[in-house]
Parts: structure tokens; sequence; C-alpha cells
């Protein structure tokens, strides 16, 4: 989950969020507003070098206060609202996919404490089937046996579960691999100058390679450059985003020409070499 998605994470204004009634008066307000109405990232598939999904993330009116939309989110579970302002969001990015492009997933963020909520529940379909929910790995899953009820559920009705930020502060992986995700979402923190750190690349080629032994498939946010890009899918990382493919927007873009090629020239090298299966 980029910084632009939404989130419960313990994102924080300066000197600590608002108290309890301030925080109701704001998410009030931005409700009012219409938020968060949603933009669209494009994830772009490496092997193919084309849109495999969209990342749903959150915007908010310029007449709000101008807090991240971490601190949204934060602010809305700060005052009792954020099952509610989460699955607005959820809502709102499930109207707006209607319209991708056919074939590819649209991924929404959503906090583990709000997955089995009745306010999500409520406003998604029965039939999952080309969702994906980006369940971020800074909220501590308390009963993790119910937890799995949960994914499980979600699972059987056609969802696809992605782990986001994953490697943040090189973070270890037992967590995550315990919820046994469709996707691990690396973090930019990882992702960023993999092609001049070779310490970057052997942690995401560890990755990708264990990621295959339990059938998931690795993600890298935050890719900003083709140099690096062209790296990670070299390392056989399956889908990418970030600004070098596309920008976030309120309708759903094709990934840029430049990113596109760099992921062909990659496998065509691949194809020459003979390197990966």
């Amino acid at each position: 989950m980029t910084t632009t998605g939404l989130s419960a994470g313990p994102s924080r204004v300066a000197g600590g969020l608002p108290d309890a009634d301030e925080c109701r008066a704001l998410v009030t307000s931005a409700l009012h507003h219409g938020a968060p109405p949603m933009a669209s990232q494009p994830i772009l598939g490496l092997s193919a070098g084309r849109v495999v999904a969209y990342e749903a993330l959150s915007r908010f009116a310029p007449e709000l206060p101008s807090y991240s939309p971490d601190v949204w989110f934060s602010m809305a579970h700060e005052c009792g609202l954020g099952a509610m302002f989460e699955a607005r969001a959820v809502d709102l990015a499930l109207r707006a996919g209607a319209e991708r492009p056919a074939g590819t997933l649209l991924s929404v963020n959503v906090s583990p404490s709000v997955l089995s909520t009745r306010e999500l529940h409520d406003v998604l379909p029965f039939d999952l089937t080309g969702l994906q929910f980006e369940i971020t790995e800074k909220e501590v899953v308390e009963d993790g046996d119910h937890f799995q009820v949960v994914l499980k559920a979600l699972r059987d009705r056609g969802a696809r579960v992605a782990v986001d930020d994953v490697g943040e502060g090189y973070a270890g992986l037992q967590r995550v691999l315990s919820l046994s995700p469709d996707v691990i979402k690396l973090d930019r923190s990882l992702v960023t100058g993999v092609q001049s750190e070779p310490v970057k690349a052997a942690l995401v080629e560890a990755i990708v390679r264990y990621a295959a032994r339990v059938g998931a498939e690795v993600c890298a946010e935050g890719v900003e450059n083709l140099d690096d890009l062209y790296v990670l899918a070299d390392l056989d990382v399956a889908e990418a985003q970030g600004w070098v493919i596309g920008m976030p927007s309120p309708t759903f873009e094709a990934a840029s020409e430049a990113a596109t090629l760099t992921c062909q020239s990659s496998y065509q090298r691949t194809l020459a070499l003979g390197s990966r299966a």
C-alpha cells in the first residue's frame, strides 16, 4: 500500500492525532465533502508487460485539511468510525472499478480489524471474483485463528489476498507467511535502488523464491525508475507498480510505454539466456 492508500496504520500528525471529538468532527466533515473519492494506479505484470490490476487509492478534497490519507483513516479509527470510513472507501472503489478494463483485478486496502465487520460486508457483493484485499503488515492481528477463518471465507467467494508493506524496515516474513497470501507486496524501502544495491537484490530474490514455494506471487511497490524495474523483472518479481509505470488517476490508465518496453526487453533477454524456468 502506498502512502496514498487507505489504511488504519500508525501514521500520525505532528504531536499526535487530535482528540476523539476533533477526529470525529474532521472525519464527519470529510464525509460531507464526499470523501474519500478514489483514484487508481496500474499494476504491471512483468512477464507479459501488461496491466493486470489496479490499486484503489484514496483522495481528499482540497478544501479539507491537508492530512495524508493514512492520517485520515487513523483519525477515523481514533473516533470509532474506522470500519465505516474504510467500508465507504471500498464501496466507492467498487463502483469506480466497474469501469476498469476487462480481465484486470481491483485491489483495495482493508485493515485486518475491518475485514470481518458488518460495515464492510454490507458493501461487498457475494461474488468477490476479481477483487483483491490488501492487508497491511503494520496492524497486529490479535486472533490469528479467527483471522484465518475470515480470510478463507473471502477466498471461498473468489477474492485474493495480498499482504502490503512487506520488508518495511526489513521485517521478517513469519507473520506474513502465516496468512498464506496470494500476493506479497514489497515495500518501497526494499525496492528503491535494487539495481545498484546487491543486498536488496539478494533479499528480493530470496523472497521471490520462497513465495514460489508457497504458491504466492511478489509485487514490488514504489518503482520509480526503469533500471530498478528491469532488475525486478529479471529477478522474477511478478508484478510492479509505481510512478514509472503509471501515476494514480481518476480513470483506469494504461501503463507507460517505457515500462512496458522495459519488461519486454527483460523477457527477451531471459529467453535468449535461458536463465529461468
